[in-house]
């Protein structure tokens, strides 16, 4: 599989018994631009803007890994470049922000990974421009962090995406650069105790286990439908009637 041949209309579906829309088997919340300026607006007001964009970052990082485990188990990628580059297709389709990727070094071998790119029409920036004006600092935290979630999933450490500059800002788009932790100066357990997280290879599985339980429930659901299906014995008559009992029968002759 490759990045370029992903298509949402594989990805994106509904619940077979509540109709919930999904990813792969996870069901999704939709959430519009007005309700997430709310929600954004009240973490401001009840943590100041420093632990708004904690609360997102940390959001962001918690579904990025989650969406990187998912596209994992749902798909055999040609290579994990591929599955790299297929986290820009999942933020678009998400409708967080249009990426663009300018730069990609890729190497795991020589532990090399850098990524720049931009983010044109990003959500958090059109919220905040809307209900605050121009910025003093990017701003697109949960776009950082689901960036920083996928690409650490991917690369089996912790790597960190940061917003350089922000349409919040009054620039024409907001800019990124992804790197793992260490190039850019901090600590592995800095940025876990910043996120409130455990080794990445440890959320990991801890998602991979959630995302098992899922699939099995589904498959329970999937078997019980069939049983009762296989159940039910249909007139022959032109009536078309369903039913299971042979009293049913009997009265229907």
């Amino acid at each position: 599989m490759r990045a370029e041949d992903l298509r949402s209309g594989e990805l994106l579906g509904r619940d077979s018994k509540y109709g919930f829309p999904t990813f792969g088997t996870t069901r999704l919340m939709v959430m519009g631009m007005v309700p997430l300026a709310r929600l954004h607006n009240d973490l401001v007001h009840s943590l100041g803007e420093e632990g708004a964009a904690k609360m997102c970052l940390r959001y962001g990082y918690e579904a990025g890994l989650g969406t990187a485990t998912n596209l994992a188990e749902f798909y055999e990628w040609d290579d994990d470049l591929e599955w790299l580059k297929a986290g820009t297709a999942i933020r678009q389709m998400a409708g967080l922000a249009k990426e663009e990727l300018t730069h990609l070094e890729y190497d795991p071998d020589n532990k090399r990974l850098l990524i720049k790119g931009r983010w044109l029409l990003s959500m958090e920036a059109e919220v905040w421009r809307q209900r605050y004006g121009q910025a003093d600092r990017p701003i697109c935290s949960i776009l950082a962090g689901m960036t920083s979630g996928y690409a650490s999933a991917v690369w089996g450490s912790e790597v960190l995406a940061r917003e350089i500059t922000c349409r919040a800002q009054g620039h024409d788009c907001c800019t990124f650069e992804v790197r793992p932790v260490e190039d850019w100066g901090m600590e592995p357990q800095a940025i876990r105790d910043y996120l409130a997280l455990d080794t990445v290879k440890e959320e990991v599985q801890r998602l991979k286990g959630a995302l098992e339980k899922a699939r099995e429930k589904e498959r329970k659901q999937s078997a019980e439908i069939e049983m009762l299906r296989s159940r039910q014995i249909r007139n022959p008559g032109e009536d078309g009637v369903i039913f299971r009992s042979e009293a049913m029968a009997r009265v229907l002759e």
